[in-house]
């Protein structure tokens, strides 16, 4: 075994997937850990936190819970489930013992610490009234110095810096543009947001506490677009200079080439089959 893979499979016969990956590519599974629609999961000191849809016990909310990490990679039974304050959450940032969950279906942040939650509530709206009708937090992501949180709220065509769950200000993205997950390049410079939507990717430049849009480019070539596409995860390398975006829909990966690092030209996209 040259590595362990989690797997998540949101839906009640699913659970979590502990697969065996070797450097030839191959995959086995090794384990099969129970769970009802985990929705999104992040390594915390030696547990697996995973956010659940609506387990029983509840109210109907999402939960978060935790699986204990054995050292071979296997993971013992979840423990206490602990409710995230609002439905269908999505996903989670963690940092030294407290965790930042982003509640999608009813637009909020929580914060959970120790017996505690704390809660805040956004309010917007979008062109698309089907899936703008009010906010909608889709990730919340550690800015790079370590300072806010960043909220992306594919309701609102905004991004939210957000200390403590106080809001400190809103960066307004394309009108129905609908952004989704948000990557920062490695020197925490710049940052580049993929909106499901739109299917387009922004560009921003980050300063400590703001965002600043420099562009919006499709997220594929002209030649590949199907009638609908949804972009969904993005990534940046290590050098900092190609953005990678997953594309339901065309079912393809795109990579953004930057130019320059300093992104002060078009990104050169190139698709990757």
């Amino acid at each position: 075994m040259a590595y362990c893979l989690y797997a998540a499979c949101c839906s009640r016969q699913g659970g979590i997937a502990v697969l065996d990956g070797t450097e030839e590519g191959t995959l086995s599974l090794r384990q099969m850990a129970t769970a009802d629609r985990p929705m999104y999961m992040a390594m915390d000191g030696g547990k697996l936190l995973t956010l659940l849809l609506a387990p029983e016990g509840c109210g109907g909310d999402s939960a978060l819970t935790a699986f204990p990490q054995e050292k071979d990679g296997r993971l013992r039974p979840h423990g206490e489930l602990r409710s995230t304050g609002g439905v269908e959450a999505c996903h989670l940032a963690a940092r030294g013992g407290r965790v930042w969950c982003a509640n999608y279906g009813t637009g909020s942040a929580a914060l959970l610490e120790g017996e505690t939650r704390r809660l805040a509530v956004f309010e917007g709206q979008g062109p698309h009234r089907d899936r703008q009708e009010a906010a909608h937090i889709h990730q919340v992501a550690f800015t790079p110095d370590g300072e806010f949180l960043a909220a992306v709220d594919l309701g609102s065509d905004s991004l939210l810096l957000d200390a403590e769950l106080r809001l400190k200000n809103r960066t307004a993205l394309p009108a129905g543009s609908g952004p989704r997950h948000l990557a920062f390049s490695p020197d925490g410079r710049f940052a580049w947001c993929v909106n499901e939507l739109a299917s387009t990717v922004t560009a921003l430049a980050y300063e400590p506490g703001r965002f600043h849009v420099l562009q919006t480019v499709p997220a594929l070539p002209a030649e590949m677009r199907p009638a609908e596409n949804y972009p969904a995860a993005i990534r940046v390398s290590r050098d900092g200079r190609r953005v990678f975006v997953s594309n339901r829909g065309a079912d393809v990966i795109t990579v953004f080439e930057l130019s320059l690092i300093h992104i002060s030209e078009p990104t050169r996209l190139a698709l990757i089959s």
